[in-house]
């Protein structure tokens, strides 16, 4: 049973971006104005992404869900088959390291997109990069992250195998911060 400082931390994590824990508890059926605007289904693999079916204007994009990464950030091969190179710009960066190590950006004009009944804008122009195998194993077309994840309060059940995406000032996100309660979670290397 987790401890007043476990719940205090979770919290402080919670509140930082930092998944520390799992909210794992049930929810009562809503009010169709009060249900999740996008609901995705997870994997029971630890391994696997959460993976989204993201539309931009005609096209469908298997995204992962990447708490990890800042932007929206598109495999380069993708994003020059469906987007439009967007102007230079001598003020963005051309190359960083990171997970797949020294890695060229090139950028393209977006257009709002959607996740299940959630809508959202582009703050700045989609990054591609090479994404490499990683793309083609899991079978992603990019990465969805921290600045447009932010925008919706998720709910992340691991029971169910489902993640949920809600609308700040609902009634289920005030349920379910009520009802939180959180688990450690299993250490998936063994």
């Amino acid at each position: 049973m987790p401890t007043a400082s476990h719940r205090t931390l979770a919290v402080a994590a919670l509140a930082s971006a930092l998944v520390a824990c799992v909210a794992t508890l049930s929810i009562p059926a809503h009010a169709a104005g009060d249900s999740p605007l996008v609901v995705l289904d997870m994997e029971t693999d630890p391994h696997k992404p959460v993976v989204a079916t993201m539309k931009m204007g005609s096209h469908s994009f298997r995204m992962a869900l990447d708490t990890r990464a800042t932007n929206l950030v598109l495999h380069l091969p993708v994003a020059q088959r469906f987007l439009t190179p967007a102007p230079a710009d001598s003020s963005r960066p051309k190359k960083a390291n990171g997970l797949f190590g020294e890695v060229e950006f090139q950028f393209f004009k977006g257009e709002p997109f959607s996740l299940g009944h959630w809508t959202s804008p582009i703050d700045d122009d989609v990054t591609a990069i090479d994404m490499g195998q990683v793309a083609n194993e899991e079978g992603i077309d990019g990465v969805l992250g921290v600045r447009y994840l932010a925008k919706l309060n998720w709910h992340w059940d691991n029971r169910l195998h489902r993640v949920s995406g809600y609308p700040d000032g609902t009634q289920a996100v005030a349920k379910l911060r009520s009802r939180l309660h959180c688990e450690p979670l299993k250490d998936v290397d063994g």
